[in-house]
């Protein structure tokens, strides 16, 4: 039977980050380490037999995220890789019921 196991958001900071956007002066704050470029995906640990190895699913992910944004923003990214995980999910065959358990009450279908 499939089982969800859980599932999360994982920020991860960049170590090779695109700056070639950035002014002269978030530049500087960046090589002085005022804020770090950041990657949101959302991560659902699953197993589809039991007993059987967990497998992982992730989102596409969104990159290259300055850390210091609107937390607001940031907080749209990780809802929209919630998103795009959970219809990976679907299409896979996980049940709403399995799903919703998961996430956040404000992204249930």
């Amino acid at each position: 039977m499939k089982q969800i196991l859980r599932i999360y958001i994982q920020r991860q900071v960049d170590d090779d980050p695109d700056t070639s956007g950035l002014d002269w002066k978030r530049i500087l704050d960046y090589n002085h380490g005022r804020f770090n470029f950041i990657s949101i995906r959302a991560v659902a640990e699953v197993l589809f037999t039991e007993p059987g190895p967990k497998q992982t699913i992730v989102s596409g992910g969104v990159t290259n995220v300055e850390d210091d944004w609107n937390p607001d923003l940031i907080s749209e990214y990780e809802q929209n890789q919630y998103l795009e995980l959970i219809g990976k999910l679907a299409a896979i065959g996980f049940s709403n019921g399995q799903i919703d358990q998961f996430v956040p009450a404000e992204l249930r279908a």
